[in-house]
């Protein structure tokens, strides 16, 4: 599959629906400030997450499923890509008790200290594992399609 155009992604529906919890448990932002940092943010599921995530939406409206390299994607954009405990932008269900602000984000290039990231912050005394990765800003048509592979790994 080789990609032309673009495409602007920005649907920040859980902030608004959980907005009560966004109020609650955001540090240095307004909710509509975090919704502005998510919209300038891509985020990338693993392969079995993205799966569930691409069904559900898809009962709704049509939708396009990308399958990248990661191993490419790390390499080409590292000092750009963030890891998160948790769904930064929904505060709804489990998300309505995850607390969020700039340090919620931890650089991949730093992953050593990402499992101890919000035991810092005295928030979680445990490890974290990532269920989020994101792109600082966006990816041009000629970056996708170097990363873009044939169907589901």
């Amino acid at each position: 599959m080789e990609l032309s155009g673009g495409a602007v992604l920005n649907h920040q529906l859980p902030i608004v629906h959980g907005l009560r919890a966004a109020h609650r448990e955001i540090e240095g932002y307004s909710p509509e400030e975090w919704a502005e940092q998510l919209d300038s943010r891509v985020f990338f599921w693993p392969a079995r997450k993205g799966a569930d995530f691409a069904k559900s939406i898809a009962r709704d409206v049509p939708i396009a499923t990308l399958w990248f390299d990661a191993g490419a994607f790390y390499r080409a954009h590292a000092d750009r890509i963030d890891l998160a405990p948790g769904n930064s932008g929904n505060f709804l269900q489990g998300g309505s008790h995850m607390r969020r602000g700039d340090w919620f984000y931890v650089p991949a290039t730093r992953m050593a200290d990402f499992s101890r990231n919000r035991a810092r912050q005295g928030i979680n005394k445990g490890g974290d594992i990532v269920k989020e990765v994101s792109l600082r800003g966006s990816l041009s048509v000629a970056e996708l399609n170097d990363l873009i592979v044939d169907g589901a790994p």
